[in-house]
């Protein structure tokens, strides 16, 4: 009973040890291997804003998260950081645009509909980038700064940083009174999926459909990004 005590207890140490190697690699090389450039950390006046998709309620109405990225892009646009905002997000997890009930949302906070541009096409953060781009693109817009959670800025700044675009990154407020947890398993699953981009060396084109892909291999890699490596 005592070597069978023995054994048990060396794998439960062993198993401890692994995880708390797993959850420090984890939470250390996301940043090691892509940190964010500094330049893009800095808040600069640009042609357009764009805040990236999350899903509204059940209801269609915006969720707390969703609520604070669009008052993030609506402050910078009060406050002349830019003067046009794209709203980028399909129905990509119920039947709701996210695109639309962002632009909503704005509109009732002040945003005049002119400056508004919907993206209501793209299921994940590689097409958010792609679409936005194209729009940029059609707009004449050369400069944009992106809206998005505290934890996603990571994973969104290095997919934007392979397009031939200037952008600086804004994060948004925690929604008041969100459960700790929630936060918690955010911020892990982003750093699973920085990972996940960076092993794979997909970051920018994992998501887009094979024609985005195949559109997006023509476009030539940021100035912006080379000036930093």
């Amino acid at each position: 009973m005592n070597i069978r005590n023995s054994v048990i207890s060396k794998i439960f140490r062993s198993i401890v040890v692994l995880a708390f190697i797993a959850l420090v690699t984890l939470n250390l090389l996301p940043d090691y291997l892509a940190g964010i450039p500094a330049q893009v950390t800095q808040l600069t006046k640009s042609d357009v804003v764009i805040v990236l998709g999350t899903p509204s309620d059940s209801e269609g109405n915006p969720s707390p998260v969703m609520r604070e990225r669009v008052l993030q892009g609506v402050e910078l646009l009060k406050k002349n950081y830019a003067k046009y905002i794209i709203f980028t997000g399909a129905a990509a997890h119920n039947e709701f645009v996210e695109a639309e009930v962002m632009a909503n949302l704005a509109k009732a906070n002040g945003i005049k509909p002119e400056q508004i541009v919907c993206e209501p096409n793209a299921q994940n953060t590689a097409q958010n980038a792609f679409n936005s781009v194209e729009l940029m693109r059609e707009h004449g817009w050369k400069s944009a700064i992106v809206v998005t959670s505290a934890a996603h800025l990571r994973r969104a700044s290095h997919i934007f940083s392979h397009y031939p675009i200037k952008y600086c990154l804004a994060s948004c407020n925690e929604p008041a009174g969100q459960p700790f947890y929630k936060s918690i398993v955010f911020d892990q699953r982003e750093k699973i999926f920085m990972l996940g981009d960076l092993f794979t060396r997909q970051s920018s084109t994992f998501g887009l459909t094979p024609a985005q892909a195949a559109k997006f291999q023509t476009m030539e890699v940021s100035s912006f990004r080379s000036e930093q490596d």
